[in-house]
């Protein structure tokens, strides 16, 4: 077996995350901020549950900081690097969850 091709190694475990009524994620980075590894070079998130209203995902600094606003649709993926193809961090890949507002938002 090579251990590259290990989920350890080279990939993290699935995360799952559920949003209420006003929960939002703060505007972050998917890449480790100390520089070293491991480090997340690109993010898939699907949508598993849309809320009614709000919740969607945005990229403030997208569009020379005009913003990208993504609306969560059940089904649904987005695919975004971290990184770019000279293994620096993209500081353009800052993204938040913004509040969900009626109903609830599931993800993965």
């Amino acid at each position: 077996s090579d251990e590259r091709l290990t989920h350890t190694k080279n990939a993290e475990n699935l995360q799952v995350v559920h949003y209420s009524i006003a929960q939002k994620y703060s505007p972050h980075h998917d890449f480790n901020d100390k520089g070293s590894p491991p480090q997340r070079f690109a993010t898939l998130f699907m949508y598993l549950q849309s809320p009614e209203k709000g919740g969607g995902t945005a990229f403030p600094l997208a569009f020379g900081r005009k913003g990208l606003q993504v609306t969560p649709r059940a089904g649904s993926a987005m695919l975004w690097y971290n990184m770019l193809p000279d293994g620096n961090a993209d500081e353009m890949s800052l993204h938040e969850g913004q509040p969900v507002e009626a109903g609830e938002k599931w993800g993965c």
